[in-house]
């Protein structure tokens, strides 16, 4: 995998991104890159949240590297050197963005319990306590899936997975995974599991 570059990107005005209503976009799907495995030792490297409406389509999404004050782990994995990083913000100048993400919507990710993990303690808590929808854990149920890994869901939902391991795209395709689950409680006048629990 090649290096990445400084990468902010936000499809839309960060005012419109927030004036957009949890009714209009109930789903935040999220995805990070960390410099390793562990919430209580590793750190934020880059994240995307990806805001989607009750059909899981697309209304608007940020993405940003992130200085972790370190370095930035295994390169060979996520692409991001300490370069890269060194004029990112800290985690800590976007806790009110992501919080402001967030709140009142559902968050979505392939891993809620690696993703929430890490914006957890970013956000100073202990553990997630909003509702999260995983893409994984539902996998089998609307998948005939060998593997419940991003690239193999994706394969078998039809999705075309590009740059594994970048945030936004993985986001993105998170986001593909759940309308693909939500189109298929649709066609079977279902309510989708999570919303029964």
């Amino acid at each position: 995998m090649g290096t990445k570059e400084m990468n902010t990107h936000v499809q839309v005005e960060f005012s419109d991104l927030l004036a957009i209503s949890p009714y209009e976009a109930p789903y935040a799907v999220i995805d990070l890159e960390t410099t390793g495995l562990d919430a209580q030792a590793d750190a934020i490297i880059e994240v995307a949240i990806v805001l989607a409406d009750p059909s899981g389509q697309a209304v608007g999404e940020v993405t940003t590297l992130i200085n972790p004050g370190r370095d930035t782990g295994p390169i060979h994995i996520h692409g991001i050197t300490n370069d890269a990083v060194q004029q990112a913000p800290s985690i800590n100048s976007l806790t009110t963005l992501i919080t402001a993400l967030t709140s009142g919507r559902i968050v979505v990710a392939h891993h809620t319990g690696f993703d929430c993990a890490f914006l957890a303690r970013a956000l100073g808590h202990e553990t997630w306590d909003g509702p999260t929808v995983c893409t994984l854990q539902w996998a089998r149920t609307f998948l005939a899936t060998p593997s419940r890994s991003l690239r193999t869901c994706c394969a078998v939902a039809g999705i075309e997975l590009k740059e594994h391991h970048t945030a936004l795209y993985d986001a993105h395709s998170s986001r593909q995974l759940l309308a693909y689950y939500l189109a298929s409680c649709k066609r079977r006048a279902l309510t989708p599991p999570w919303l029964l629990t």
